[in-house]
């Protein structure tokens, strides 16, 4: 497999399949510790990376400009990280939070549309449209689907979703 132009293709994929597997281990830990000690032990795993990012870091010459953006996309990251430990504390299931906090494209979508006036081709409009459904049935919830009358009138706004929309939210926003 040649890759050499491509590689992008090759990091998104082991960012899915590593970002799925935090999905679950964040869950499995979320009924022994607290959201904020979960985020700790997250940022401690983080430092475990250094070793590969410095020696990187005198590649670059960052400018301010890039610092500032780069603080405030990490505070976002922070403040999802938080709510998804929150949304699994207050009841929320790892197959239903993660791929609705994964639908943080959409918000990165109509942040280019809106403020950047970015436009969608056709075909980014046919991924959008089935972005929702999907997720919807990979998280087992196809009541939406099959009754959508039914699903909402039992659906509710339930703390964990609360949670699990502020980090799609501030995860979209980075």
């Amino acid at each position: 497999m040649r890759l050499k132009g491509n590689s992008w293709i090759l990091y998104a994929v082991l960012a899915a399949l590593f970002w799925g597997i935090w999905g679950v281990v964040a869950k499995f830990v979320s009924s022994d510790i607290n959201p904020y000690t979960n985020h700790l032990l997250f940022t401690i795993g983080m430092l475990f990376t250094l070793p590969f990012v410095i020696p990187k870091l005198r590649r670059t010459k960052p400018q301010l400009r890039g610092l500032v953006w780069g603080l405030i996309a990490g505070v976002l990251a922070v403040i999802g990280n938080v709510s998804v430990y929150h949304a699994f504390v207050t009841g929320g299931l790892a197959a239903i939070v993660i791929p609705v906090t994964n639908l943080y494209p959409l918000v990165t979508i109509a942040i280019a549309v809106f403020i950047f006036k970015e436009r969608l081709n056709w075909i980014n409009v046919v991924g959008v449209l089935f972005a929702v459904p999907a997720v919807v049935m990979l998280s087992g919830q196809t009541m939406l689907l099959e009754n959508p009358t039914a699903f909402m009138e039992q659906f509710s706004l339930n703390t964990w979703l609360v949670y699990a929309l502020i980090a799609l939210l501030f995860w979209g926003g980075i």
